[in-house]
């Protein structure tokens, strides 16, 4: 629990009121209430082969012949499930929603994807090959140039979008001869790939980010007063609904206090050093480097460090 954020001990632990159940009988309180269970906001998790065959083989098994929300619940048994981010709608419209989701649907949004390039599984990996890896630590490796291409631009636009016709574009280049209905299911493919690996965020707006660090950068709205209440009992997220732990350490903790809008990265590269020469923060190894002659260079780069954390972090407006 040590590593737990405080507002999960609150209401996991301490809440007057907490009433866990399964999901079916969750399913029918919301009955209840005229409402019916459309799906969870990560349908990924809802996919039995995104937990390995084995699972996947016995949960089709078990569940085969009920209906959705029982075969969820078989699941949910299977993972070990505690937590869902259920959506709902009220119950007249249920039977408008389709059984499975249809990837068509992705024509319309906008999207980015959390991901890094990972260095090669072994050394003799062919040419031309990526490998990825997600927050969640699972790995893409690939030598599909699209797919490269794709991807590439999904992660290096994070936190911000881009919308299907760009990615259209982008694959088309390395996808000749394909007709367009052909096009489209490439990179719908490409895009399911992402979805089931836990990397690919979507939208049908573009996102209120920037692919780049602005010459002001502040943090996103509503987060800095949170973190200054130093509320235990609510959590912090961010435009994506990623949960954010408070940061503890002091150099970040310093930059995101000044982080108004107003302050170019010269002012702030400037407060930093003057910390540091007054040794008012100490540098991330524990030492002092309040006489060092690089101080300048020294709190630059510790600036970049920190607002690099903070774009892929997603708190930057």
């Amino acid at each position: 629990l040590r590593s737990q954020p405080n507002h999960y001990l609150q209401h996991e632990y301490l809440e007057a009121v907490n009433s866990p159940c399964y999901f079916l009988e969750f399913v029918a309180q919301a009955q209840q209430h005229g409402l019916a269970y459309l799906a969870d906001a990560m349908p990924e998790t809802s996919i039995s082969t995104n937990y390995g065959n084995h699972v996947a083989a016995h949960h089709q098994q078990v569940s085969q012949g009920f209906d959705r929300a029982v075969r969820e619940q078989f699941l949910d048994i299977a993972i070990g499930r505690q937590f869902r981010r259920s959506l709902l709608v009220h119950a007249e419209q249920a039977a408008n929603a389709l059984e499975q989701p249809e990837a068509s649907g992705f024509a319309d949004m906008h999207f980015t994807a959390l991901l890094d390039l990972a260095p090669p599984d072994a050394a003799d990996s062919p040419p031309g090959e990526h490998r990825y890896q997600g927050r969640t630590g699972k790995t893409l490796t690939t030598s599909d140039p699209g797919l490269i291409a794709l991807v590439d631009r999904l992660r290096l636009t994070w936190p911000a979008t881009v919308p299907f016709s760009e990615l259209r574009s982008l694959v088309r280049s390395h996808a000749t001869g394909l007709s367009e209905e052909e096009l489209d299911t490439t990179i719908y493919v490409h895009l399911v790939t992402l979805l089931n690996m836990g990397a690919l965020q979507y939208r049908l707006e573009p996102a209120p980010y920037q692919d780049r660090i602005s010459a002001k950068p502040r943090l996103i709205p509503g987060l800095a007063s949170l973190l200054a209440t130093q509320q235990t009992q609510v959590g912090a997220y961010n435009l994506w609904h990623q949960t954010l732990n408070p940061p503890t350490d002091e150099i970040i903790k310093f930059v995101m206090d000044r982080l108004d809008g107003k302050q170019t990265l010269v002012a702030l590269r400037n407060q930093l050093r003057t910390a540091l020469a007054a040794n008012k923060l100490r540098h991330p190894s524990g030492q002092s480097v309040k006489n060092a002659t690089n101080l300048d260079a020294i709190a630059q780069d510790l600036l970049q460090q920190v607002l690099a954390n903070l774009q892929k972090m997603a708190v930057l407006h």
